[in-house]
């Protein structure tokens, strides 16, 4: 066993870098080696997209409100760190959504599956479908498996389910979960459990098999939550992460410029002009911040990250007297097809969907706009987005009066999308890394988007660098 310290920098402070840096001292720790972890954040704060405000009694999510259960490491992550006691689910009133058709809110037919039908029945009584719909939709009985290599999931669910299953369900949650254009999304990168089943024949056939192991959001009860959060909010992860990394030194408005291989590891090069000789590095920040610092060492690695594109969304919370809201509010929100023709791409019933959110007889909607819909706001101010997209809400739920405070976020390039061609993209990135041992690299930008995407990203990362540097365990 070597007595050398190992010195290691991990580059971002979002849930990526600080899972992977919590990752590093814990291994380290096992192994009862000597170590420095420096944990180095461009702005003045950690959690990246993850950041809970309170302003007169309103809890409100800045980023990600909550994170999907059925992706079990991010349940068992939480366990592992002790925040188990402060987990809650989606409440019982909650658990489904609608969409917005013909002028009126009408409930998403259960059994979908992320983007896809599984229960046949809820989909023929759905009012959201025509006639002819439901006709085409049935084509999925018969319909062969894709012959592309990489298929977009605006084709898979048009050339299962047809057109109107793709406009009225599929466009508008796939705006959700990735701000993206369901044509320009790839199937096998974004879905790939999908991908799997189209292999397999009919969805629904597949979703009326009770033998399957498998439980999703089609064989949930109505008494299980698919989502679930924090009493206090999902910066309660955040600071418990920060409260347990005791061995690294966390550096807040500092930001790499570049790096280059030493003798001994890596040369890093900060922005403020500072230098650093690590063993290992942990670039978890996104791939076109990656881009810029690999440029002069990779140019080839450059090109590939330079590649992966991202959306843009806006997302504004409007505090209100609950009473002012006069149409019936069910679940815990709805989204808007495109063909709406709305600025408008979701709400969220803030304070239907999780406890404590508002004060007694408070509201809270978080109105969103993405994707396709988000490109009519981008040259407007922040109070001409903040209007026209309370005028749609104000409509959509016949509220009466004005908000009690609107608070506005846009999110600039924060939603990568996983276009044609990311698996290649991704095993390519992955043949330039495994010739620069003691680098590691991650991100949303990879395997996932959500957080425990992030999470299983950064310790990936870190067990890597682990493996490079430590081969004398």
């Amino acid at each position: 066993m070597s007595d050398k310290p190992l010195r290691l920098l991990v580059v971002g402070g979002g849930i990526t870098g600080l899972t992977a840096a919590h990752r590093l001292q814990k291994r380290l720790q096992e192994m009862s080696r000597k170590f420095e972890i420096v944990l180095v954040e461009s702005s003045n704060r950690l959690g990246g997209l993850i950041h809970t405000v309170r302003q007169d009694g309103y809890m409100l999510e800045e980023g990600p409100d909550c994170f999907l259960k059925d992706k079990p490491r991010g349940l068992a992550f939480c366990q592992e760190i002790g925040l188990e006691p402060e987990l809650i689910e989606t409440q019982l009133e909650a658990r489904h959504a609608g969409v917005w058709r013909h002028n009126r809110l009408i409930p998403i037919p259960k059994g979908f599956q992320l983007i896809a039908p599984t229960d046949l029945s809820a989909m023929l009584m759905s009012s959201a479908l025509s006639l002819s719909g439901k006709w085409q939709m049935l084509r999925d009985f018969w319909c062969p498996a894709s012959t592309q290599l990489d298929e977009t999931v605006g084709a898979f669910v048009r050339r299962r389910f047809g057109t109107e299953v793709l406009e009225r369900f599929a466009q508008p949650l796939v705006a959700g979960i990735y701000g993206a254009d369901p044509d320009q999304l790839s199937l096998k990168s974004a879905f790939p459990k999908l991908a799997e089943k189209d292999r397999k024949g009919s969805f629904f056939k597949q979703g009326n098999d009770k033998t399957q192991v498998e439980q999703t959001a089609a064989t949930r009860t109505a008494r299980t939550s698919l989502f679930a959060s924090f009493k206090e909010g999902m910066a309660t992860l955040v600071h418990q992460l920060g409260g347990q990394m005791t061995h690294v030194g966390a550096r807040l408005n500092t930001s790499v410029r570049t790096l280059t291989g030493s003798e001994n590891g890596w040369n890093v090069f900060f922005s403020n002009g500072e230098e650093m000789e690590v063993d290992g590095v942990c670039l978890a920040v996104s791939a076109p911040t990656l881009a810029t610092i690999v440029m002069d060492m990779d140019p080839e690695l450059y090109k590939l990250l330079m590649k992966i594109t991202y959306s843009d969304s806006v997302a504004v919370h409007f505090a209100l007297n609950e009473k002012d809201i006069q149409a019936k509010l069910e679940g815990s929100g709805f989204v808007v097809p495109l063909v709406e023709k709305k600025a408008l791409s979701a709400c969220t019933f803030v304070h239907r969907k999780f406890a404590g959110r508002a004060p007694a007889g408070g509201a809270l909607l978080r109105a969103f706009s993405a994707g396709r819909a988000a490109l009519a706001l981008k040259n407007l101010s922040d109070q001409e987005v903040e209007k026209r997209l309370w005028k749609e809400l104000k409509t959509i739920l016949k509220i009466k009066g004005e908000p009690l405070f609107a608070d506005l976020k846009r999110y600039r390039q924060a939603l990568p999308q996983y276009i044609p061609g990311h698996t290649d993209r991704m095993n390519a990135i992955s043949d330039h890394l495994s010739a620069l041992p003691g680098l590691a690299m991650a991100g949303n930008w990879n395997n996932g988007v959500g957080i425990p995407d992030c999470i299983e990203a950064g310790e990936r990362a870190a067990d890597r660098l682990i493996s490079d540097l430590c081969t004398d365990f």
